[in-house]
């Protein structure tokens, strides 16, 4: 019972930080433009228009990233540019990167 306990405290202690340290970096990361290199439909609903997006980023360090990214607010346009917030200790971690999503004017 105990080494459950344990277990289950480490789980949702390391889910706690890890959700701590998303909100910082969406609130405080680096911000940069990504410009969208690709778009697919996704597969995953027959009722939602979901979209995979592939957007390319430099970071602070002159180095070129790829994110993929899913949306469903509306289909980017290849070549669009949109704002992009990450961690710059770990630019490539995925669960750090948040993208403000533009509509096309």
């Amino acid at each position: 019972m105990s080494r459950a306990k344990n277990f289950l405290g480490a789980l949702f202690g390391w889910r706690h930080r890890r959700a701590e340290r998303a909100r910082s970096i969406r609130l405080t990361g680096p911000r940069v433009r990504a410009k969208v290199v690709e778009v697919k439909r996704s597969k995953g609903s027959n009722v939602h228009a979901y979209y995979d997006v592939i957007l390319r980023f430099t970071d602070s360090q002159g180095i070129e990233h790829d994110h993929k990214a899913m949306t469903r607010t509306h289909k980017p346009y290849v070549g669009s540019k949109h704002w992009i917030r990450y961690d710059p200790k770990k630019p490539n971690r995925k669960s750090t990167w948040f993208v403000d999503w533009e509509r096309r004017r």
